[in-house]
């Protein structure tokens, strides 16, 4: 299922995700740039709720597979090491 979810963003919000942009050659969406930020928040909390114990090796599961695959990978390496 998907849906469409609009977000008013800030002025400085905006010059944030100018910045973010200038630093990649090729031209990056700002939904790509969102989308992107979204996964390494993910990556981040799944890692941070499962080493604290707070998640089961289903849900560990079940949110790996929300993410894209290298997101996934660096979760598991970081969650074993």
């Amino acid at each position: 299922m998907e849906s469409s979810v609009f977000v008013r963003l800030s002025n400085k919000d905006l010059i944030k995700l100018e910045i973010i942009d200038s630093a990649y050659e090729e031209d990056v969406s700002r939904k790509r740039v969102i989308k992107q930020g979204i996964n390494i928040m993910l990556a981040k909390a799944i890692e941070i709720i499962y080493k604290e114990g707070e998640m089961t090796d289903e849900g560990l599961d079940y949110a790996l597979d929300l993410l894209p695959g290298d997101f996934r990978d660096r979760v598991i390496d970081r969650i074993n090491s």
